[in-house]
């Protein structure tokens, strides 16, 4: 027995160490099978491989075939441009040179022209000294003879007068002289005048042009700002309008409200109507409505107003004081909506209006001639009870 027990633990150790010898191949085995199918798969991506660089070789040489033939054009191109180049150096010495006999006949030019600059001074010179001395002429004709050295060049208008006596011509000669005086003293500042009355009507001409362009200029930004205007009212007129008949309807809880234009007498200028239609009532001009109406008409016109162009704050003063407790409601809903974008500052004795609002300011007298202010937060004023 104990033989067959020693050789039952031997036999099962063999067969511990078989089976531990064949999960070793196996897993030898699976390694193995994993191995080789990762070579395939790595042989497979090495011919891959080789493919795509025996491609790229292939786009290198046609590459290298285009860089060549690039090359040789470059090459051409080079020896061209050598060429162009010698031949333009050879314009520009050909150039400089024609640019220094230029130069020198410049010169010669030049000198010729001062030599004749010089001619014309001379000349000039010489003409002012012939007209000197021929207004001196002139003007000597004028004082000794009393006329135009012109007319003594002039043969006699009737050929009887130069056979009339030497007395007779003294006569009538110093008739005419004193025709002459008789007519005063020649202004000569005339000329003058004359010019600088021209200048002053060039002047006041231009002034007058450009006002008048000015006008224009004027008169053409006033039609683009009416225009401008025309349209900025007109659309704020019709979101004014959008927003005032939700706002009636709101407040009214119900009829119809809305803004038209009027023609204004005498002019283009247009006034503004506001027609207002309560619930159960006929449609109707806003200035026909009670004072309630009226009242809750203006607000809603003021809140349109106010959805259109938002302000940071409202005061309103005792706007609730003509409606009713429906109407208060209303209103005070509205101006719950609305503060979300504007603070409101209402002054009231209504409770109903006082119930709605976040916060309380008032003035209480708790004894005679003595005032205080109060302020009360409705909203912790529950807590505030509830925690006393």
């Amino acid at each position: 027995r104990e033989a067959a027990a020693a050789a039952r633990s031997a036999a099962e150790a063999d067969q511990s160490r078989a089976e531990e010898q064949a999960r070793a191949a196996s897993a030898t085995l699976t390694r193995g099978r994993q191995q080789r199918a990762e070579m395939a798969a790595r042989r497979e991506h090495l011919q891959c491989e080789a493919a795509a660089l025996a491609a790229r070789q292939v786009e290198l040489a046609e590459s290298r075939s285009t860089a060549e033939a690039r090359r040789q054009e470059r090459r051409q191109q080079l020896e061209a441009a050598t060429l162009a180049q010698a031949g333009l150096e050879a314009a520009l010495r050909q150039a400089r040179e024609e640019a220094a006999a230029g130069e020198a006949a410049l010169q010669a030019a030049r000198a010729a022209l001062e030599a004749v600059r010089q001619r014309l001074g001379e000349a000039d010179v010489a003409q002012a000294r012939c007209q000197s001395d021929g207004e001196h002429l002139a003007q000597t004709c004028r004082d000794e003879l009393g006329c135009e050295l012109e007319a003594l060049a002039e043969p006699p208008l009737d050929a009887g007068v130069a056979e009339l006596p030497l007395a007779e011509l003294e006569a009538a000669t110093r008739e005419l002289r004193q025709k002459i005086e008789a007519l005063g003293p020649v202004n000569m500042m005339a000329l003058e005048e004359h010019d600088e009355a021209q200048q002053r009507h060039v002047f006041l001409d231009t002034q007058r042009k450009d006002l008048l362009d000015s006008i224009a200029d004027t008169a053409k930004a006033i039609q683009e700002m009416d225009a401008i205007s025309r349209q900025k009212f007109q659309e704020a007129f019709e979101a004014i309008n959008q927003n005032f008949q939700e706002a009636f309807r709101t407040l009214f809880g119900g009829g119809q409200g809305f803004l038209r234009l009027s023609e204004m007498d005498g002019g283009s200028d247009q006034g503004v109507d506001i027609v207002a239609q309560p619930p159960g009532k006929k449609l109707q001009n806003a200035l026909l409505l009670s004072g309630g109406e009226k009242a809750m008409v203006a607000m809603a016109l003021l809140l349109a107003i106010f959805r259109y162009q938002p302000s940071p704050f409202c005061l309103l003063d005792e706007v609730d004081a003509p409606m009713d407790e429906a109407n208060v409601g209303r209103f005070t809903a509205m101006v719950k909506q609305m503060s979300a974008e504007t603070q409101f500052i209402i002054i009231t004795h209504n409770k109903r209006t006082m119930e709605a609002a976040p916060t309380l300011y008032g003035v209480t007298m708790p004894q005679a001639g003595i005032s205080r202010l109060v302020s009360v937060l409705v909203e912790e004023a529950p807590r505030r009870a509830a925690a006393s």
